[in-house]
């Protein structure tokens, strides 16, 4: 059997009632740091929880990959989990990150064993405090986020590792052979299972085959007795993972996430070490020195442990290098580094979500540094003093942790610009202003369309179903619905309405402001309610009188023979072109031409499209132009009127000189463009509007 590391460590060992009492007081702090707000903190849901949620969703629609490609790439086991919780607490907030919760808890429990196992019960009851009570074990557990599981398996396997280890010899009796057997077994299990859980999962093979190796070597009797369960081990992980390798085999690119953040790596291969090491350097800074930036994982540059406990994580550390050649601190000594490689060597490191298969054994380090600190005071200064003066030191470092994580965590990061960015929390904020209206009317929100993720939030969000939201960008283009009375604009501070749109909302009233404020004073969002068909009859009729319009097959514009069209204009049977305004018929070179044009469905369109407006010379030669489309057209309803505005800016060196304008509409998915038609004719492909005129004297 192996012999124990943890020597003086385990000689005073408590009650199984005080350590109990003293676990459970842990966990419940545990489960009140991770379950307080859960729907509030994070201010909203990110764009990588409502991909899950929505991944979570096909599950229940009866969906069964085995390696989900949506989101970069997800591996399954944490999807199947929030698919059931999804399923008994609803695709809300809670249903979405109550998954993490559990696994965060669960992985608690878990670490607390493997530690208790290796260096005895104090140890083990103060990496669980530090699990508790710090940032990064608790982050990761209130976010509906999958890397949270990998730890939650991780620990577990080497826990069996563990337990098979200490029964294997050949003075056992055949009992504890076979005990040896099922905990080497129960390894693997564990193993390939953290294999299905997050993408560095595929470093805890190598922490197992690495140990393995140091017990060959410095180790050899323990190794003779044991490899045969380090085979069984792996073995068995191996043959849990195939179907999901199998999968990542044959499907080679599905995994853009390590194609994206891997040029460090790459960099290393070709023989640059300068970029690992910088990167390397900056992961083990967040230990106590500089934490990682990105606020969607932190308060920026937030290290992991305070002072004190950095201390005692580098002591922890030392005392590890100084009894390598004791397996069980050896062992820390390669899954810590080897769990910070993902890290490492990818770009934006560090990065903590990357390195968290370090977790399971993390906090290991300051507690063994605690707890020799308590042996020597006990052996040195005076016998009686040593485990109380250092619990009571670890009672005060503890509860100073979960006051700095509460500030830091329920106060600071919330309000911080870029989180509430990144977790959308004025998109959540205006859902729970929808809740407590008690108006009905329909709602259309701006929003950047740069990623449709946030399309999801509000069906996450609003617990009433009785109103319409649609989704536009004011700060580009407005859309009026065809049959409502009145609606509702809701405008976010981060999609403003672009001033060139004013005019068409003058008539508006201002409903309400939010009372929280931007920076600069402004409400976070600001709400308007229209009647636009009332406003809309005269501009539209106004419109067919003053957009004139033409088609032409010819090349040269100065002699071209033109077909005047009448408004509305039919492109492919499916949308009018109802007109449109000219803001500036004369622009200085450097400027920029400003169109507004009018837009309705005749049916439902499925087609990717684009609208382009071209500025062309006499010899129809590009001299400017933009291919734009603010809303998506499959969003559109019949009978919808869509604006879009143009900004067509012209160059310097622009001549002065007549310009022709000319607009159309084309498929994004083959650049096809759709045809103008004139009656039952197909005519042309583009349509001719009013001329400009570039003058080095334009206002």
């Amino acid at each position: 059997m192996i012999a124990s590391a943890a020597g003086t460590q385990r000689e005073t060992e408590m009650s199984r009632w005080v350590e109990l009492a003293l676990f459970l007081t842990i966990l419940s702090v545990a489960i009140f740091l991770r379950l307080r707000s859960l729907e509030n903190v994070p201010p909203g849901l990110s764009h990588d929880e409502l991909t899950n949620s929505q991944m979570a969703e096909d599950v229940l629609q009866g969906a069964r990959p085995i390696y989900f490609a949506g989101g970069y790439g997800h591996e399954p086991l944490y999807l199947y989990l929030m698919a059931a919780t999804v399923r008994l607490f609803g695709n809300n907030a809670f249903g979405i990150r109550l998954p993490s919760v559990l696994c965060g808890l669960l992985g608690i429990g878990a670490s607390y064993a493997l530690a208790r196992k290796l260096f005895g019960v104090k140890v083990a009851l103060i990496t669980a405090a530090g699990l508790a009570v710090s940032w990064w074990p608790v982050f990761y557990s209130r976010v509906g986020l999958r890397a949270i599981a990998l730890p939650l398996f991780a620990a577990p396997s080497a826990l069996f590792l563990w337990q098979g280890i200490s029964r294997s010899s050949p003075a056992t009796s055949r009992r504890d052979q076979a005990f040896a057997w099922a905990a080497f077994a129960l390894a693997g299990f564990f193993l390939g299972f953290s294999l299905y859980t997050y993408t560095s999962s595929r470093l805890i093979p190598v922490v197992f085959a690495l140990f393995a190796g140091y017990l060959a070597l410095f180790r050899r009797s323990l190794f003779k007795h044991t490899w045969t369960g380090f085979a069984l081990c792996l073995i068995l992980a191996g043959l849990i993972f195939l179907p999901l390798g199998y999968y990542l085999y044959t499907h080679p690119g599905v995994e853009a996430r390590i194609d994206q953040l891997g040029e460090p790596l790459r960099d290393l291969a070709r023989g640059n070490l300068r970029p690992a090491l910088e990167f390397a350097l900056a992961t083990l800074k967040i230990f106590g020195l500089r934490g990682e930036y990105n606020p969607r994982y932190n308060l920026p540059f937030r290290p992991v442990f305070d002072p004190v406990s950095a201390l005692l994580f580098w002591g922890g550390i030392a005392l590890c290098l100084a009894r390598w050649r004791q397996a069980e601190y050896a062992f820390l000594l390669i899954w810590f580094p080897i769990t910070l490689i993902p890290s490492m060597v990818t770009l934006r490191s560090p990065s903590t979500i990357r390195a968290i298969g370090c977790l399971p054994v993390l906090y290991i380090f300051p507690a063994l540094s605690a707890v020799a600190l308590s042996n020597w005071l006990r052996h040195r200064v005076r016998e009686r003093w040593g485990w109380p003066a250092v619990g009571c030191g670890l009672a005060i470092l503890f509860a100073a942790n979960f006051l700095w994580l509460y500030r830091d965590y329920f106060l600071l990061w919330p309000q911080h610009p870029k989180t509430r960015e990144i977790y959308q929390s004025t998109l959540t904020e205006i859902c729970h202003y929808l809740d407590q209206s008690p108006d009905s009317d329909p709602v259309w929100i701006s929003e950047s369309f740069d990623d449709h993720r946030h399309l999801l939030l509000p069906s996450r969000t609003l617990h009433r179903q009785d109103l319409r939201i649609e989704w536009f960008d004011a700060r580009n283009c407005l859309i009026f619905p065809r049959n409502e009375q009145t609606i509702r604009y809701i405008l976010p501070e981060f999609a403003p309405l672009d001033p060139t749109l004013e005019d068409l909302l003058q008539e508006a009233q201002l409903l309400a402001q939010s009372e929280r404020k931007t920076a600069d004073g402004r409400p976070i969002f600001t709400i308007y309610r229209l009647q636009p068909r009332q406003m809309l009859t005269a501009r539209i009729e106004a419109l067919s009188l003053t957009s004139p319009a033409a088609w032409s097959q010819d090349g040269e514009l100065e002699t071209a023979q033109t077909n005047p069209l009448s408004m509305p204009v039919d492109f492919n049977h499916q949308l009018d072109f109802l007109g449109y305004e000219l803001l500036n018929r004369e622009v200085r070179p450097g400027g920029e031409i400003l169109l507004l044009t009018y837009w309705r469905p005749r049916q439902v369109i499925l087609d990717p499209l684009r609208i382009f407006v071209h500025v062309l010379n006499s010899h129809s030669v590009l001299v400017s132009g933009q291919d734009v489309l603010d809303m998506l057209p499959w969003d559109w309803q019949v009978g919808d009127i869509y604006v879009q505005l143009h900004r067509l800016p012209i160059a310097a060196e622009t001549a002065a000189g007549k310009y022709w304008l000319e607009l159309g509409l084309y498929r994004t998915n083959d650049l096809q463009r759709w045809l103008i038609y004139d009656g039952e004719d197909a005519v042309a492909d583009r349509l001719l509007l009013q001329t400009v005129e570039v003058d080095n004297l334009a206002q």
